[in-house]
Protein backbone atom coordinates (compact mmCIF):
# COMPACT_ATOMS: atom_id res chain seq x y z
CA UNK A 1 0.00 0.00 0.00
CA UNK A 2 1.12 3.37 -0.98
CA UNK A 3 2.48 5.96 1.61
CA UNK A 4 1.35 9.36 0.97
CA UNK A 5 1.77 12.41 3.15
CA UNK A 6 -1.82 11.87 4.88
CA UNK A 7 -0.77 8.33 5.76
CA UNK A 8 2.88 9.91 7.70
CA UNK A 9 3.63 12.01 10.18
CA UNK A 10 5.65 14.24 7.92
CA UNK A 11 5.65 17.68 9.33
CA UNK A 12 3.52 20.59 7.77
CA UNK A 13 6.58 22.44 6.85
CA UNK A 14 7.65 19.75 4.38
CA UNK A 15 4.32 19.12 2.36
CA UNK A 16 4.71 21.11 -0.33
CA UNK A 17 7.64 18.30 -1.31
CA UNK A 18 4.62 16.43 -2.53
CA UNK A 19 1.87 18.96 -3.34
CA UNK A 20 0.48 19.04 -7.11
CA UNK A 21 1.03 21.83 -9.65
CA UNK A 22 -0.32 22.33 -12.91
CA UNK A 23 2.17 21.30 -15.39
CA UNK A 24 3.69 18.66 -13.78
CA UNK A 25 5.91 16.53 -16.20
CA UNK A 26 7.37 13.06 -16.12
CA UNK A 27 10.24 12.07 -13.98
CA UNK A 28 13.33 12.00 -16.22
CA UNK A 29 16.38 9.96 -14.72
CA UNK A 30 17.45 13.54 -13.14
CA UNK A 31 15.45 15.13 -10.95
CA UNK A 32 15.65 18.71 -13.49
CA UNK A 33 12.48 18.30 -15.06
CA UNK A 34 13.12 19.73 -19.22
CA UNK A 35 9.51 21.53 -18.58
CA UNK A 36 10.05 23.21 -15.53
CA UNK A 37 13.57 24.50 -16.49
CA UNK A 38 14.07 28.08 -14.55
CA UNK A 39 16.65 30.81 -15.18
CA UNK A 40 20.09 30.52 -13.65
CA UNK A 41 18.78 29.59 -9.73
CA UNK A 42 19.75 32.93 -7.43
CA UNK A 43 21.89 32.26 -4.28
CA UNK A 44 18.37 31.52 -2.45
CA UNK A 45 19.03 27.98 -4.34
CA UNK A 46 22.05 27.34 -2.29
CA UNK A 47 21.63 25.12 0.59
CA UNK A 48 22.04 26.78 3.98
CA UNK A 49 24.61 24.99 5.78
CA UNK A 50 23.13 24.75 9.86
CA UNK A 51 25.47 22.98 12.37
CA UNK A 52 22.68 22.11 14.89
CA UNK A 53 20.22 20.52 12.63
CA UNK A 54 21.75 20.72 9.15
CA UNK A 55 18.26 19.41 7.01
CA UNK A 56 16.72 22.34 9.40
CA UNK A 57 16.10 24.71 5.99
CA UNK A 58 15.11 22.00 3.98
CA UNK A 59 11.27 23.46 3.90
CA UNK A 60 12.16 26.55 2.22
CA UNK A 61 14.73 24.24 -0.44
CA UNK A 62 11.58 22.17 -1.20
CA UNK A 63 9.33 25.23 -1.98
CA UNK A 64 11.91 26.37 -4.60
CA UNK A 65 11.84 22.50 -6.33
CA UNK A 66 10.27 22.12 -9.75
CA UNK A 67 6.65 20.52 -10.08
CA UNK A 68 8.49 17.90 -11.67
CA UNK A 69 11.29 17.08 -9.08
CA UNK A 70 7.98 16.85 -6.90
CA UNK A 71 6.11 14.86 -8.97
CA UNK A 72 9.12 12.35 -9.28
CA UNK A 73 10.04 11.77 -5.50
CA UNK A 74 5.94 11.47 -4.58
CA UNK A 75 6.07 8.64 -7.11
CA UNK A 76 8.91 7.21 -5.50
CA UNK A 77 7.61 7.03 -2.28
CA UNK A 78 4.29 5.70 -3.90
CA UNK A 79 5.66 2.69 -5.69
CA UNK A 80 4.30 -0.51 -4.07
CA UNK A 81 7.01 -2.71 -2.36
CA UNK A 82 6.92 -6.50 -2.34
CA UNK A 83 6.82 -8.32 0.64
CA UNK A 84 7.98 -11.58 1.35
CA UNK A 85 4.68 -11.91 4.17
CA UNK A 86 6.71 -12.66 6.84
CA UNK A 87 5.76 -11.21 10.79
CA UNK A 88 7.62 -9.34 13.49
CA UNK A 89 7.96 -12.43 15.58
CA UNK A 90 9.65 -15.29 12.20
CA UNK A 91 12.15 -12.34 11.18
CA UNK A 92 15.41 -12.00 12.18
CA UNK A 93 17.28 -8.89 12.93
CA UNK A 94 21.14 -8.89 12.26
CA UNK A 95 23.41 -5.83 13.78
CA UNK A 96 26.78 -5.58 12.37
CA UNK A 97 29.03 -3.44 14.43
CA UNK A 98 33.10 -3.33 15.30
CA UNK A 99 33.71 -0.34 16.80
CA UNK A 100 36.73 0.83 14.15
CA UNK A 101 34.91 -0.12 11.62
CA UNK A 102 37.29 -2.48 10.13
CA UNK A 103 35.38 -5.11 7.55
CA UNK A 104 32.31 -4.50 9.57
CA UNK A 105 30.43 -2.61 6.48
CA UNK A 106 32.46 -5.47 3.96
CA UNK A 107 30.65 -8.21 5.96
CA UNK A 108 27.28 -6.50 6.14
CA UNK A 109 27.31 -6.63 2.36
CA UNK A 110 28.26 -9.79 1.99
CA UNK A 111 25.92 -11.65 4.76
CA UNK A 112 22.77 -9.77 3.16
CA UNK A 113 23.56 -10.80 0.06
CA UNK A 114 24.28 -14.60 1.00
CA UNK A 115 21.27 -14.51 3.06
CA UNK A 116 19.04 -12.51 1.10
CA UNK A 117 18.55 -10.31 3.49
CA UNK A 118 17.16 -6.90 3.34
CA UNK A 119 19.96 -4.20 4.36
CA UNK A 120 19.53 -0.95 6.34
CA UNK A 121 22.41 1.60 6.53
CA UNK A 122 22.74 2.56 10.18
CA UNK A 123 26.02 3.99 10.07
CA UNK A 124 25.39 7.81 9.18
CA UNK A 125 28.62 8.93 9.81
CA UNK A 126 30.87 7.15 7.44
CA UNK A 127 28.30 5.41 5.15
CA UNK A 128 30.45 3.07 3.24
CA UNK A 129 27.94 0.91 1.69
CA UNK A 130 25.93 3.81 0.11
CA UNK A 131 29.08 4.44 -2.05
CA UNK A 132 28.86 0.62 -2.87
CA UNK A 133 25.48 0.96 -3.81
CA UNK A 134 26.09 3.90 -5.77
CA UNK A 135 23.79 6.48 -3.47
CA UNK A 136 25.18 10.19 -4.42
CA UNK A 137 25.47 12.73 -2.18
CA UNK A 138 24.68 16.25 -4.09
CA UNK A 139 23.32 19.71 -3.30
CA UNK A 140 19.58 20.38 -3.59
CA UNK A 141 19.64 21.52 -7.35
CA UNK A 142 21.08 18.17 -8.59
CA UNK A 143 19.45 15.50 -5.77
CA UNK A 144 17.99 12.89 -6.95
CA UNK A 145 14.89 10.74 -5.71
CA UNK A 146 16.82 7.66 -6.54
CA UNK A 147 19.24 8.50 -3.95
CA UNK A 148 17.16 9.51 -0.88
CA UNK A 149 17.66 7.86 2.44
CA UNK A 150 17.18 8.46 5.84
CA UNK A 151 19.44 11.26 5.65
CA UNK A 152 17.14 12.99 3.58
CA UNK A 153 14.34 13.33 5.44
CA UNK A 154 16.38 15.20 8.46
CA UNK A 155 13.38 15.87 11.44
CA UNK A 156 10.82 14.63 9.44
CA UNK A 157 11.55 10.83 9.14
CA UNK A 158 8.97 8.71 9.61
CA UNK A 159 8.86 4.81 9.83
CA UNK A 160 6.27 4.54 7.45
CA UNK A 161 8.51 5.62 5.13
CA UNK A 162 11.12 3.16 5.17
CA UNK A 163 8.73 0.72 2.76
CA UNK A 164 9.53 2.91 0.31
CA UNK A 165 12.86 3.75 0.71
CA UNK A 166 13.85 -0.17 1.04
CA UNK A 167 14.17 -0.85 -2.28
CA UNK A 168 16.53 -3.15 -4.85
CA UNK A 169 19.10 -1.46 -5.96
CA UNK A 170 21.82 -3.78 -6.82
CA UNK A 171 22.26 -7.58 -6.24
CA UNK A 172 19.24 -8.89 -6.00
CA UNK A 173 18.37 -7.21 -2.30
CA UNK A 174 16.35 -3.95 -0.87
CA UNK A 175 18.28 -1.61 0.59
CA UNK A 176 17.69 1.30 2.64
CA UNK A 177 20.50 3.94 2.33
CA UNK A 178 22.12 6.11 4.40
CA UNK A 179 21.02 8.85 1.96
CA UNK A 180 21.32 12.26 0.39
CA UNK A 181 22.17 14.86 2.51
CA UNK A 182 21.05 17.66 0.31
CA UNK A 183 24.84 19.50 0.08
CA UNK A 184 24.68 20.03 3.77
CA UNK A 185 27.48 19.08 6.26
CA UNK A 186 27.57 16.58 8.96
CA UNK A 187 24.97 14.33 10.33
CA UNK A 188 21.48 15.36 10.28
CA UNK A 189 19.73 15.45 13.40
CA UNK A 190 16.41 12.97 12.97
CA UNK A 191 14.64 13.53 16.47
CA UNK A 192 14.50 16.30 19.01
CA UNK A 193 16.64 14.02 21.51
CA UNK A 194 18.74 10.81 21.96
CA UNK A 195 15.55 9.21 23.56
CA UNK A 196 13.51 10.36 20.80
CA UNK A 197 16.16 9.06 18.10
CA UNK A 198 16.64 5.97 19.79
CA UNK A 199 12.54 4.82 19.77
CA UNK A 200 12.89 5.97 16.22
CA UNK A 201 15.35 3.82 15.10
CA UNK A 202 13.59 1.13 17.04
CA UNK A 203 10.44 1.35 14.78
CA UNK A 204 12.20 1.57 11.50
CA UNK A 205 13.73 -1.39 12.73
CA UNK A 206 10.49 -3.00 13.94
CA UNK A 207 9.30 -2.25 10.24
CA UNK A 208 11.88 -3.95 8.65
CA UNK A 209 11.02 -6.84 10.42
CA UNK A 210 7.77 -6.93 8.58
CA UNK A 211 9.22 -6.97 5.54
CA UNK A 212 11.89 -9.55 5.51
CA UNK A 213 12.71 -12.74 7.20
CA UNK A 214 16.04 -11.57 7.78
CA UNK A 215 16.95 -8.28 7.92
CA UNK A 216 21.00 -7.46 8.10
CA UNK A 217 21.91 -3.34 9.64
CA UNK A 218 25.49 -1.95 9.02
CA UNK A 219 25.13 -0.27 12.46
CA UNK A 220 27.76 2.61 12.75
CA UNK A 221 30.90 2.64 14.95
CA UNK A 222 29.86 4.70 18.12
CA UNK A 223 27.16 2.80 20.56
CA UNK A 224 26.18 6.25 22.05
CA UNK A 225 24.68 7.33 18.40
CA UNK A 226 21.52 6.62 18.52
CA UNK A 227 21.07 4.44 15.31
CA UNK A 228 23.90 2.66 16.47
CA UNK A 229 22.42 1.74 19.42
CA UNK A 230 19.60 0.68 18.70
CA UNK A 231 20.33 -1.50 16.38
CA UNK A 232 23.11 -3.24 18.85
CA UNK A 233 20.07 -3.56 21.59
CA UNK A 234 17.11 -4.98 19.08
CA UNK A 235 19.00 -7.10 17.07
CA UNK A 236 18.87 -10.84 17.93
CA UNK A 237 22.30 -11.51 17.78
CA UNK A 238 25.79 -8.71 16.85
CA UNK A 239 28.40 -9.92 14.60
CA UNK A 240 31.62 -8.71 14.96
CA UNK A 241 34.08 -8.75 12.60
CA UNK A 242 37.91 -8.95 14.73
CA UNK A 243 41.34 -8.64 12.84
CA UNK A 244 44.19 -8.20 15.10
CA UNK A 245 44.45 -8.61 18.99
CA UNK A 246 44.32 -4.98 19.69
CA UNK A 247 40.76 -4.65 18.37
CA UNK A 248 39.72 -7.69 20.04
CA UNK A 249 40.88 -5.82 23.32
CA UNK A 250 39.08 -2.54 22.57
CA UNK A 251 35.98 -4.56 21.26
CA UNK A 252 36.09 -6.64 24.83
CA UNK A 253 35.96 -3.15 26.59
CA UNK A 254 32.69 -2.15 24.86
CA UNK A 255 30.89 -4.55 25.09
CA UNK A 256 31.09 -4.55 28.68
CA UNK A 257 29.89 -1.03 28.11
CA UNK A 258 26.92 -2.04 26.22
CA UNK A 259 26.19 -4.64 29.01
CA UNK A 260 26.11 -1.75 31.80
CA UNK A 261 24.15 0.00 29.54
CA UNK A 262 21.61 -2.55 28.83
CA UNK A 263 22.94 -4.29 25.62
CA UNK A 264 22.66 -8.02 26.05
CA UNK A 265 22.72 -9.50 23.10
CA UNK A 266 24.12 -12.64 21.93
CA UNK A 267 27.51 -11.68 19.66
CA UNK A 268 29.63 -13.70 17.48
CA UNK A 269 32.72 -12.73 16.46
CA UNK A 270 33.85 -13.16 12.47
CA UNK A 271 37.63 -13.33 12.62
CA UNK A 272 39.55 -12.95 9.97
CA UNK A 273 43.03 -13.80 11.89
CA UNK A 274 44.48 -17.40 13.12
CA UNK A 275 45.64 -16.98 16.75
CA UNK A 276 42.67 -14.50 18.34
CA UNK A 277 41.57 -14.62 21.72
CA UNK A 278 37.84 -15.33 22.27
CA UNK A 279 35.63 -13.05 23.41
CA UNK A 280 32.23 -13.51 21.88
CA UNK A 281 29.80 -15.71 22.98
CA UNK A 282 30.40 -17.38 18.73
CA UNK A 283 32.83 -17.28 16.83
CA UNK A 284 33.13 -18.14 13.25
CA UNK A 285 36.79 -18.45 11.82
CA UNK A 286 37.05 -17.82 8.34
CA UNK A 287 39.42 -18.13 5.04
CA UNK A 288 39.00 -14.89 4.04
CA UNK A 289 42.31 -13.03 3.72
CA UNK A 290 42.76 -8.87 3.05
CA UNK A 291 43.63 -9.39 -0.26
CA UNK A 292 40.05 -10.91 -0.82
CA UNK A 293 39.07 -7.68 0.78
CA UNK A 294 41.01 -5.52 -1.55
CA UNK A 295 40.46 -7.60 -4.67
CA UNK A 296 36.52 -6.83 -4.07
CA UNK A 297 36.84 -3.59 -3.26
CA UNK A 298 38.77 -2.51 -6.23
CA UNK A 299 36.29 -4.29 -8.70
CA UNK A 300 33.00 -2.98 -6.64
CA UNK A 301 31.52 -6.33 -6.64
CA UNK A 302 30.86 -8.24 -3.64
CA UNK A 303 32.77 -11.34 -2.43
CA UNK A 304 30.56 -13.15 -2.00
CA UNK A 305 29.39 -13.41 -5.42
CA UNK A 306 33.22 -13.89 -6.85
CA UNK A 307 34.90 -17.42 -6.86
CA UNK A 308 36.77 -16.83 -3.95
CA UNK A 309 33.33 -15.99 -1.57
CA UNK A 310 31.73 -18.90 -1.37
CA UNK A 311 31.70 -19.65 2.23
CA UNK A 312 29.44 -16.84 3.19
CA UNK A 313 26.96 -18.65 2.70
CA UNK A 314 27.95 -21.11 5.19
CA UNK A 315 28.96 -17.99 7.78
CA UNK A 316 24.99 -16.75 6.89
CA UNK A 317 24.16 -19.91 7.97
CA UNK A 318 25.99 -20.16 11.37
CA UNK A 319 25.16 -16.70 12.34
CA UNK A 320 20.94 -17.55 11.74
CA UNK A 321 21.54 -20.68 13.83
CA UNK A 322 23.30 -18.11 16.44
CA UNK A 323 20.79 -15.98 16.58
CA UNK A 324 17.79 -18.60 17.58
CA UNK A 325 19.85 -19.53 20.95
CA UNK A 326 17.56 -18.97 23.81
CA UNK A 327 14.60 -19.95 21.58
CA UNK A 328 14.35 -23.16 23.62
CA UNK A 329 17.36 -25.10 21.32
CA UNK A 330 20.05 -26.86 23.74
CA UNK A 331 23.07 -25.71 21.90
CA UNK A 332 25.83 -24.30 23.77
CA UNK A 333 27.03 -21.28 24.47
CA UNK A 334 30.48 -21.64 23.53
CA UNK A 335 30.11 -22.81 20.04
CA UNK A 336 32.16 -22.41 17.23
CA UNK A 337 31.51 -22.56 13.44
CA UNK A 338 34.75 -22.94 11.02
CA UNK A 339 34.23 -22.58 7.50
CA UNK A 340 38.75 -23.48 7.00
Amino acid sequence: MGVSLEDSDVSTKKSNYFQEESGGTDQEDHLSSPKAKTPKPSVKLIPKINIGNPLSGIGSKIQQMSTGTKESIKAMLERDTNSDGTNIQSSKVIAVWNPTGYYKSFTALNLAISGKAALLNFDLTCPELDVWFGIKQTGIQDASEKDAGIMTWGDSLNPELLTKMLRTIKWGIRYLPAGNKLGNIGTPTCAKNAVDAKGLFKQLIDKARKESSVVVIDAGRDFELPPTYAALKEADIIVVPITTPQEGKLISWQLQELARVGVTTPTVELTFTDGLNKICQYRVETNIKLEDFLTSAAENIPHCTMETGQEWVKIMNFIKVCSRRGEGDNASNNEEGGVK
